[in-house]
């Protein structure tokens, strides 16, 4: 449920249905989804389509770039928020890798695509 800078959620209520639709089929094999530095994320063209067949409203580029742009140094504070929070908890070693490794994947997204919010249009090349 994000927020925009004044603090007004990015999209209606509503479209939370579009996100357990999308991942209800993802976990059926009836979707795709791009897999980007924090994992993965659905395909524009999916949500298109589940919100004119269930909502009956037309999902824009925008309402999607919006939402699944992702802020590098958002997330790269939030990881190290959770790096200080977890350092001194006995935390397996999946975990600590998995947080090393989305850290250094968000560090390469920057180098590869630069600026500081990557579409996420750009992730479909990868």
């Amino acid at each position: 449920f994000l927020k925009d800078k004044n603090g007004n959620y990015l999209t209606k209520k509503i479209y939370n249905k579009l996100w357990i639709l999308w991942a209800e089929g993802r976990v059926n094999g009836d979707y795709e989804a791009i897999e980007t530095p924090i994992g993965r994320i659905p395909r524009y063209e999916d949500l298109k389509e589940i919100s004119a067949r269930e909502l009956g409203k037309d999902y824009t580029k925008e309402e999607y770039i919006k939402v699944f742009s992702i802020i590098i140094e958002k997330y790269l504070e939030k990881m190290e928020r959770m790096t200080k929070i977890f350092e001194n908890v006995k935390m397996s070693i999946i975990f600590n890798k998995e947080l090393e490794g989305q850290i250094e994947r968000l560090k390469k997204a920057r180098a590869k695509f630069g600026g500081e919010i990557i579409s996420p249009f750009k992730f479909l090349d990868i």
